[in-house]
């Protein structure tokens, strides 16, 4: 069993800026384009949850922004569930995506989702290519604390 009292491990660190693309917080200057979006990823029958559904978040929703561009290319968001679970929602606008930018967008946030607090990211392919869905599957990724406990063989 994994203790619930534990000491909180070091910060995966991996930052909010990859080779392709960058994450970038939703603030006044962004939120039009957030909203935009979002509105489109609401569109699409397999990613259409919403975070306002009354899911709490552990990390807040950001924008994936094309960094040769500058162009807002696409969202991710997560829904927390009991545990410090986050299932992890990324959606990249189909007009203006490039190939690696969903894998660097996944990377960064799952970072960032476990430095924010997550214990456990669940990862689960909804609406991608047949390359896509051929390589990810499902997906649970632990966080530094649960890898550790695994390997002590406490889990």
């Amino acid at each position: 069993m994994v203790p619930d009292q534990r000491e909180t491990p070091r910060h995966i660190g991996l930052g909010l800026v990859g080779s392709r693309i960058r994450l970038d917080p939703v603030d006044d200057r962004t939120t039009a384009e957030f909203a935009r979006l979002n509105v489109q990823r609401q569109l699409e029958p397999l990613v259409g949850s919403t975070s306002e559904a009354g899911s709490p978040a552990i990390a807040p929703p950001m924008i994936v922004r094309d960094r040769r561009s500058g162009q807002a290319v696409g969202v991710v968001q997560n829904h927390a569930q009991p545990g410090g679970i986050a299932v992890l929602v990324v959606y990249l606008d189909p007009r203006s995506r490039r190939v690696g930018f969903g894998f660097e967008a996944i990377v960064l946030y799952v970072s960032h989702l476990f430095d924010s607090g997550a214990r456990l990211v669940k990862e689960r392919p909804l609406a991608a290519g047949a390359d896509a869905r051929a390589s990810v599957h499902r997906r649970t990724l632990l966080g530094p604390a649960d890898l550790l406990t695994r390997q002590a063989g406490l889990a």
